[in-house]
């Protein structure tokens, strides 16, 4: 009887699949890139799948230990990601599972108590509701005036911002605009803006002839 010498291997270990980033419950912008390591004791190659939000985004063959990325266009949202190897045996390991936050929009400026005419002397004041998916890192505003922009206090409830400016007796009256710049948690950057016009402070003084007597009709 003729009989055939062979080796097999035995292979009943999964692949080990370790997370290198993005960092768990971090925010990023434009495309994501997820980057992983691998590796496994006895199969010369491995099969990876990344998966964003319970979809599989890309799909790999890799060396037996080898680190590795993956670029994944999504829209804004927060996802679960994680990747999974399987080895030539069918052993298949399973990373732990992060959160993404994806932003790629501005924030979002409205205003919603403006004024559409002031009274020069006194002070302009704008409240504007600001938000963002990311935060909102820093909010700036002005007014120009005198060819020159001028910083407007700021104080903020939540996501309602409120600014101030004194406007000076001698500013020329016209046509200003106050405009507002807010800036999220991963640099995003817009602008709103809102004109008024700038009048008189009337004074209106009536003197009675020495001749009136109080009480009497004039």
């Amino acid at each position: 009887t003729d009989a055939t010498n062979g080796n097999f291997t035995i292979d009943n270990t999964a692949p080990t699949v370790t997370p290198l980033g993005p960092a768990d419950n971090t925010f990023v912008t434009g495309v994501l890139n997820i980057s992983f390591a691998t590796t496994d004791a006895l199969s010369p190659s491995i099969s990876c799948d990344v998966t964003v939000g319970g979809e599989v985004k890309k799909s790999m063959t890799l060396n037996q230990s080898q680190s590795a990325s993956a670029e994944v266009n999504t829209t804004d949202g927060s996802y679960a990601w994680s990747v999974g190897c399987a080895d030539l045996a069918g052993n298949r390991g399973q990373s732990s599972t992060r959160t993404i936050n994806i932003d790629n929009a501005p924030p979002t400026i409205a205003f919603t108590a403006v004024p559409s005419l002031v009274i020069r002397g006194s002070s302009v004041i704008a409240v504007a509701s600001i938000t963002d998916f990311s935060g909102i890192n820093t909010v700036r505003a002005h007014v120009a005036l005198n060819g020159t922009n001028q910083s407007m206090s700021s104080s903020s409830n939540g996501p309602d911002y409120t600014f101030s400016l004194p406007i000076p007796s001698s500013t020329a009256l016209g046509t200003y605009t106050l405009a507002v710049t807010a800036e999220d948690g991963v640099g995003h950057v817009t602008s709103a803006q809102h004109a008024y016009n700038l009048t008189y402070n009337y004074l209106i003084a009536l003197t009675l002839p020495a001749s009136v007597v109080p009480g009497n009709s004039v």
